[in-house]
């Protein structure tokens, strides 16, 4: 089965007729519910989630730079965590998140954006 490129050619103006208010509300949504479903012992992996441009970096404590102040189509988002077992908790190795984070909420996107677009469309009409 083919795949129409005229269909990826109608989501990227989609995205790029977006406006930025919605691209980096659904990130920061996004982001948001990672770090809700992130389990807690100490609280430092919850705490060390951080939404970030143009680099994905986080520092000896955890924390990202370069948080998010204004953001452009054409830039990238990362969603950072230096905490070092980020990646064994995303694995599913606490009981409170036994399928991960990320994984879980990835699914959640479209309609996040959906959300998104809904609010934009209200509070502009």
């Amino acid at each position: 089965m083919g795949v129409k490129t005229e269909n990826f050619d109608i989501a990227i103006k989609f995205v790029e007729d977006m406006p930025e208010s919605v691209i980096t509300g659904t990130m920061i949504e996004f982001g948001s519910k990672v770090m809700e479903r992130t389990p807690v012992d100490t609280g430092f992996a919850r705490n060390s989630w951080t939404l970030t441009k143009n680099k994905n970096y986080t520092d000896d404590n955890g924390l990202g730079e370069e948080k998010i102040l204004d953001f452009s189509l054409g830039e990238s988002l990362y969603l950072n965590n230096g905490a070092n077992y980020i990646n064994k908790l995303e694995d599913g190795t606490s009981t409170q998140a036994p399928q991960g984070m990320v994984t879980v909420t990835i699914p959640e996107i479209p309609y996040i954006l959906q959300d998104q677009i809904r609010d934009y469309m209200r509070a502009n009409r």
